[in-house]
């Protein structure tokens, strides 16, 4: 009831409707003044009554549009549901057709049967061999690269609400570990991951070569027929990765698409030093897809660092990096690149749209850097880096950062504040990159120890960080170090959405 009417003015009325609809009305006593306020009072009661029945209107309302929607979006999440298990089921029918045609039971062996490749027979394709065997891997057009969404979500591996990630040592298959061993891997500089048909490709500069490994299978194949690979990303998954090779010269550069999923793998030509529409005139480090699925690569001339961009058939444009010293690794998530400069141990966060070739943005937003001087030790738990390498994003925008000098791997939240380093159960590797799948297995570089270029690990959660584990000799030094102590947890579930720019 109203709050102007109190105990007294409700028993007063009550006694007063009791005079009016019980006596006759020559009888009821009440004066005029008596009477208005009779009157106000009941109409303030049909007024209360009417709002009343407007909100339990109004509530009802909600209620049936709030079971309507809940319908709504069961039905919409059980349609959703059958078509991601039909698309996974088509993507492992294609997988298993793909995976055959690379890791066939003819070609186990290190080197495969069918005659191994050579730049004479692909580097001199002619045109109209090069439409034939572009129909061969997709049907009719030439290959067209997937998008740059990273496939592992970090947060997966976490195992319970405020652990923290952890890398395992594990140990490749007897046979497929001699099989590596065999290869002699000279300096190991990219890897990558093929989802769909589960494979993983890694570069040798030193020896010219490309490792194709299948760990379920146990087999190796090479692609041999490249100058001194020093980068490589999966360029259209399934089928064809895109290489950053160079010539002895180590300045005259060339990216191919490396087509491994047909009966006779073959390189095309992306974009070449010998072509002026591209302007290579400098060493480029790093490769990586763009938003508007495009080439993306880093350029180090003299007078100032570009990230440079490739449009196939198109040409190429560069955009200056500002502050750069000697930039070497990238890493995109949607128009987000992340660039890593061995030079000042920064890494440089940009906002990068090229899917409009003729207006594209170029925006700078962070830099991720040390501001102090620490030993590796003191280094371990806080943002910088002694030598920063490769870098990893996930599904969600968070990032892995390598540092090889310091030993480490770190994890940089969405807005690229540092959470905590990685835990490990042995000495993490001079690590120049890596790479973590979709099932958290991950392979580590290590361009320093000769007897184990690549290390097999697995990522899983720990509930407490571990001690850093020191190389042998200690931790060194202060170089590069931190602005922040802080170790962030990544709850499940409570990953902030990357910020859109």
């Amino acid at each position: 009831m109203d709050e102007d009417f109190d105990k007294n003015e409700l028993t007063e009325q009550l006694i007063n409707l009791k005079k009016v609809v019980s006596e006759k009305a020559e009888n009821v006593d009440l004066t005029e003044k008596q009477l208005d306020n009779f009157q106000q009072f009941f109409e303030s009661v049909n007024q209360k009554v009417r709002q009343i029945r407007t909100v339990r209107a109004a509530r009802i309302k909600a209620e049936n549009e709030k079971k309507v929607e809940e319908e709504r979006k069961k039905t919409e999440y059980a349609a959703r549901e059958r078509a991601i298990i039909a698309h996974e089921n088509q993507l492992e029918e294609a997988r298993q057709r793909l995976e055959q045609s690379v890791f066939d039971v003819s070609a186990t062996s290190i080197k495969s049967e069918t005659p191994p490749l050579n730049n004479e027979s692909l580097l001199n394709t002619s045109p109209e061999d090069t439409e034939i065997e572009d129909a061969e891997v997709d049907g009719s057009e030439p290959a067209n690269p997937t998008s740059n969404d990273p496939h592992v979500d970090f947060l997966s591996f976490i195992q319970a609400d405020g652990a923290y990630l952890m890398l395992s040592k594990q140990e490749f298959a007897p046979k497929l570990k001699e099989d590596i061993k065999n290869e002699r891997i000279g300096y190991p500089l990219g890897v990558a991951y093929d989802e769909i048909i589960k494979l993983w490709l890694v570069c040798d500069r030193d020896n010219s070569k490309v490792l194709l490994i299948n760990t379920k299978k146990q087999a190796v194949n090479i692609c041999d027929a490249i100058s001194h690979p020093t980068a490589l990303i999966i360029y259209e998954e399934g089928k064809s990765a895109a290489i950053l090779c160079s010539t002895d010269a180590r300045n005259n550069h060339m990216i191919y698409i490396y087509h491994y999923s047909v009966a006779e793998p073959f390189l095309q030509t992306f974009a070449s030093f010998e072509d002026p529409i591209y302007d290579i005139r400098f060493q480029l480090r790093g490769i990586a897809k763009s938003d508007g699925k495009n080439l993306l690569s880093i350029e180090n001339a003299p007078r100032g660092k570009r990230l440079r961009v490739f449009k196939r058939e198109v040409g190429g444009k560069g955009f200056e990096i500002p502050g750069a010293a000697s930039p070497s690794f990238l890493a995109t998530y949607r128009t987000t690149v992340a660039v890593s400069d061995l030079g000042n141990n920064k890494v440089y966060i940009i906002n990068f749209d090229d899917k409009d070739w003729s207006n594209i943005s170029f925006n700078p937003i962070r830099v991720i850097e040390a501001t102090n001087d620490l030993a590796c030790r003191d280094l371990a738990n806080v943002a910088g880096f002694k030598f920063v390498a490769g870098m990893q994003f996930d599904t969600n925008g968070y990032l892995l950062i390598g540092d090889a000098k310091g030993h480490s791997i770190k994890l940089f939240d969405t807005d690229y504040n540092f959470l905590h380093r990685i835990s490990s159960d042995f000495v993490l590797p001079y690590v120049s990159s890596f790479y973590v799948n979709k099932a958290g297995e991950c392979i580590l570089l290590d361009v320093q120890n000769y007897r184990e270029r690549l290390m097999w690990v697995k990522m899983s959660s720990i509930p407490q960080i571990l001690d850093w584990v020191s190389p042998p000799g200690g931790g060194g030094g202060g170089a590069s170090s931190a602005s922040s102590s802080y170790q962030g947890r990544p709850r499940r579930g409570g990953y902030q959405q990357h910020r859109q720019y």
